[in-house]
């Protein structure tokens, strides 16, 4: 800012006082999204504002950091060697199968809890095997996609030419990049999945207030929509926009019905042309044009792809079957495993002769797995992540998580390749790397200009005797 703006804007703001609704407009006038998403602010010898101090993690940070690294270690250790106790006790040794027994019979609850147990213990034992060998391969890709990217450079550079250098350029960029993808895979989900992995987690795609969001992820309407309705146009498929296609459905419908008033048919243009895939095309199927095939005929649409058009309605109504049906399984598998969990620890603290470290090693694996159900972590992440890359209608598309995970691939290679932080550092940033992180590298705003609107709401504050809490007494009595 200039010192002229910096006058102008003490001027403007100067004794005065501001709503909060007047503040509202006139800080979301501010604000906007880095075309860039805070890549460059992070890169060494650019002339962008700097915001890599936003990342650094201070010292508690970093403790947090080391201690979800130890967690993501511990927990499937602790998970492996606790199931496959109880299934070598089950199965092999008569005097701990004969204990477990006697303790199932104690309990009041009429369920089959030995058998409770034996799966649960094999569905936690393939759990963390499946996870920890996904989170290794994860990292092995890594090292492998970089070191084959050096030795294909390698052996082009060494053919000579123009083209084998550019295929060399080419190649040593591809594998950087994919190098990243599996970086950022393995620090941003899997080393967060194996911190707090159980089965317990199941609980997370039933809880009441994710369903709705859950149900968004789950179908695949728009999608086979968007494929049934460039059939109907007759274009090449991904030819033309969400967008687009609906613009073109739209103008069809309005272009049938012309001879209705001009204010109504503005009004279901606006309606129309804002329509999902799916809900643009259900639309467009109900309306007079779809039942005059003369007119579909007329202007070249395929016909007999609107006589299929019951088979997308009922791969949807499928779909919802399938995933109300899922939500309850997860339910019952959560709720099953959750009290399995319970009553084993209550085992393992009346079982003889046990040492005292393994009831709290138990004790201490499922208050970190009931803390886990919905890690707080991913689902604020998962939520920024939804809010700049899911757009309007919040839904996270196959393209979207593509970019997504390209966006933070580029991120972990600016963090990575930067000389000023350290390596401890560089590690605490992608353990660590949350909501408040993504939220400051991708969100602009005019700070000073924030300023002066802070100031002239707390004058509002002032004047109407809002500003009276304990913080703003301490506040005075500390001046």
């Amino acid at each position: 800012v200039t010192s002229t703006s910096s006058r102008d804007l003490n001027n403007l703001y100067k004794d005065r006082t501001l709503d909060p609704q007047a503040a509202m407009y006139q800080l979301l006038s501010h604000l906007k999204f880095d075309p860039d998403g805070g890549i460059l602010n992070i890169m060494e010898g650019t002339k962008q504002a700097d915001k890599l101090r936003a990342l650094k993690k201070n010292g508690v940070e970093q403790v947090l950091a080391a201690a979800g690294f130890a967690r993501a270690i511990a927990n499937p250790s602790l998970m492996i060697f606790f199931s496959v106790r109880l299934l070598y006790g089950y199965f092999l040794d008569e005097r701990y199968h004969r204990r477990l027994r006697e303790h199932c019979e104690k309990i009041t609850v009429s369920v089959p809890l030995e058998q409770f147990y034996v799966v649960c213990a094999v569905m936690e034992v393939t759990l963390a095997t499946f996870c920890v060998l996904r989170a290794l391969y994860h990292g092995l890709c890594a090292v492998c996609y970089d070191r084959q990217a050096g030795r294909r450079a390698v052996r082009k550079a060494g053919s000579g030419g123009p083209a084998a250098a550019a295929e060399e350029e080419i190649d040593a960029r591809a594998g950087a990049s994919y190098k990243y993808v599996y970086i950022a895979e393995f620090y941003l989900r899997d080393i967060p999945t194996l911190q707090n992995l159980s089965a317990l987690r199941l609980l997370s795609y039933a809880h009441p207030n994710l369903i709705a969001n859950h149900a968004k992820q789950f179908t695949s309407r728009h999608e086979l929509a968007r494929s049934m309705t460039e059939a109907l146009l007759g274009r090449e498929p991904d030819a033309c926009s969400d967008e687009q296609l609906s613009e073109h459905l739209a103008g069809l419908v309005l272009q049938y019905c012309k001879d209705q008033d001009e204010q109504q048919l503005m009004a279901k243009a606006d309606e129309l042309v804002d329509l999902a895939p799916y809900d643009s095309l259900m639309e467009f199927t109900n309306s007079a044009a779809a039942r005059d095939r003369d007119y579909i005929v007329r202007e070249g649409l395929q016909v007999s792809v609107l006589d299929k058009v019951w088979r997308l309605q009922v791969v949807v109504f499928l779909e919802s079957v399938v995933f109300r049906i899922t939500v309850l399984l997860c339910a019952l598998f959560g709720m099953v495993e959750f009290f399995t969990k319970v009553c084993r620890l209550s085992f393992l603290l009346t079982y003889p002769n046990v040492a005292w470290y393994l009831p709290a090693a138990y004790f201490l694996l499922l208050l970190n797995q009931s803390m886990g159900m919905n890690s707080i972590q991913e689902l604020l992440r998962w939520r920024v992540e939804t809010f700049i890359f899911g757009g309007s209608d919040a839904v996270v598309s196959a393209e979207e998580k593509y970019t997504m995970s390209m966006y933070l691939a580029l991120l972990m290679e600016k963090v990575l390749s930067c000389s000023t932080l350290s390596h401890w550092q560089k590690l605490a940033i992608m353990l660590q790397l949350d909501d408040d992180d993504l939220q400051q590298l991708v969100v602009e705003e005019k700070e000073r200009h924030k300023g002066e609107i802070a100031v002239c709401v707390r004058r509002w504050m002032r004047a109407s005797g809002l500003r009276s809490s304990l913080r703003d007494r301490v506040a005075g009595w500390v001046a």
